[in-house]
């Protein structure tokens, strides 16, 4: 054996094994309804490597809302394996923990499988959040398109064994660099009720404003978001979510951010103030957590700041 040879034999298995997504959050939130406070903490962590053909992942969250010297503590766990025998085909299963204010606690599992291939991808999703000795069963039907470089629409079907109705989550995304808008509506068949709204991310490029750099000097690294929501029937009337701020990309994978605004129905009236640091690198490979965290993300300023995320479906947890 060549030294050329033993040195390719000993490179293999560490060029097979990559790590193609990471990341970690944590967000503060605090509403104050005319002197009632209510404090929200989430941090999550997030990783996905593959090993040849093999896709792992992991991921952990930390929820709680603290209001009067009460407070609800979730806390959520996933572990997965999954097996991709092309680029755009996987299938794979995982496990999940669930623990609830201390004292419920919850162990289930998942299977999952998907294809994509980068322009359209379709994912199916089932889990058993609560275990096999409990009927509670949710099943995701995942669809994406990108109808050109810079905008792409999305469709979610979320369907739960104990509920008639189902949820649907529809969106469009605007992606071209410093300009970032996104819409969405999420409705429930068979009753009134709805969250819709939208979100726009800005960055502080000068070419965004048609300014000559050389001439109006900006720090591409800033940007502001502007976000809207309203939320209809899941609290028993209308209630309106906004919210204006800013952030700073520390570098390319770490950025925090704040945001201040108001959540208002016909009787109150509640300011709202969140901050949050959050570091990513890569690019998730499954296709579901992806479409999910997007939707998540759209409640960060909203009726994620009022009701606890329990870990399982799309976020909207008013089962």
């Amino acid at each position: 054996i060549t030294l050329a040879t033993s040195i390719a034999l000993l490179g293999a298995p560490a060029m097979a094994q990559e790590l193609t997504f990471g990341a970690g959050s944590i967000d503060l939130g605090y509403v104050d309804a005319d002197g009632t406070e209510l404090n929200s903490v989430v941090a999550e962590g997030d990783v996905e490597f593959t090993y040849d053909q093999f896709l792992f992942g992991a991921s952990a969250k930390y929820n709680s809302l603290e209001q009067g010297g009460g407070e609800l503590v979730v806390k959520a766990y996933e572990g997965f394996a999954g097996f991709m025998p092309t680029s755009e085909l996987l299938f794979g299963a995982g496990l999940t923990a669930l623990n609830i204010d201390g004292n419920e606690d919850y162990n289930g599992y998942e299977a999952f499988g998907q294809y994509d291939n980068g322009t359209l991808g379709f994912a199916i999703a089932y889990e058993k959040p609560l275990g096999s000795d409990e009927d509670f069963a949710i099943t995701n039907v995942y669809g994406s398109a990108a109808l050109s470089d810079e905008i792409i629409v999305n469709g979610v079907v979320e369907s739960v064994s104990e509920l008639s109705e189902t949820l649907y989550y529809l969106s469009a995304e605007y992606d071209a660099g410093p300009v970032f808008l996104r819409g969405y509506y999420n409705g429930v068949t068979e009753a009134d009720a709805a969250i819709y709204g939208a979100r726009a991310n800005l960055g502080l490029d000068p070419s965004v404003f048609g300014v000559d750099p050389s001439t109006f000097s900006l720090d591409p690294s800033f940007f502001l978001t502007a976000d809207f929501q309203r939320i209809e029937g899941f609290f028993g009337g209308e209630t309106d979510a906004y919210s204006i701020g800013g952030g700073y990309h520390i570098n390319d994978t770490v950025m925090i951010d704040a945001s201040v605004g108001q959540l208002s129905d016909t009787d109150t009236s509640a300011t709202t103030f969140r901050i949050g640091l959050n570091f990513e690198t890569g690019g998730r490979k499954r296709l579901d957590t992806k479409l999910s965290d997007a939707i998540r993300a759209d409640f960060a300023n909203g009726v994620s700041l009022i009701a606890p995320d329990l870990g399982f479906g799309n976020g909207i947890n008013f089962y």
